[in-house]
């Protein structure tokens, strides 16, 4: 039974890596890195069972026959399914923190992003009529007078 849910962790594993997506529940929905993780945890759940198996069942090799106890394999089995369902849940219901780029204030976006201000906002801001023209650049001015002379 337990290798029934091991095997069904990996295939949803590789699928949850192909996709790039989780569905948790109905309504929530993993994507990206966070998926990739989710996918990554539940494939390694078959083969770190495999792998306290063939421990336990070296451990077991020098027991006598009549001490073998298959209810700590059972155990083990159920001990790392429950811890890999642990971490995946928390990392499926944490949303990473998403900003939007239109509520960032002038003030902190003043020379980063000129082009994403309407231009009422730019006339406020820089204090130009809007018929002035594009605001020169520093060591401009030596530039504009050198071709202010030619024309004339």
């Amino acid at each position: 039974m337990l290798l029934v849910i091991e095997i069904c962790m990996f295939v949803v594993g590789i699928i949850t890596l192909a996709r790039g997506q989780f569905h948790l529940t109905a309504k929530i929905v993993v994507r990206g890195g966070r998926a990739y993780a989710i996918g990554i945890i539940m494939m390694l759940t078959l083969p770190i069972i495999f792998g306290l198996a063939v421990v336990a069942a070296a451990i077991m090799a020098d027991m006598p026959m009549g001490e073998h106890d298959l209810f700590w394999l059972a155990l083990i089995d159920l001990g790392v399914i429950g811890v890999a369902w642990a971490i995946i849940i928390p990392i499926g219901l944490t949303q990473p923190k998403t900003v939007d780029p239109w509520d960032i204030p002038i003030e902190q976006d003043d020379q980063d992003r000129p082009w994403r201000r309407r231009r009422s906002e730019l006339e406020e801001h820089d204090g130009r009529d809007e018929g002035s023209g594009p605001t020169p650049l520093p060591g401009d001015s030596e530039r504009i007078r050198r071709r202010d002379d030619r024309i004339r």
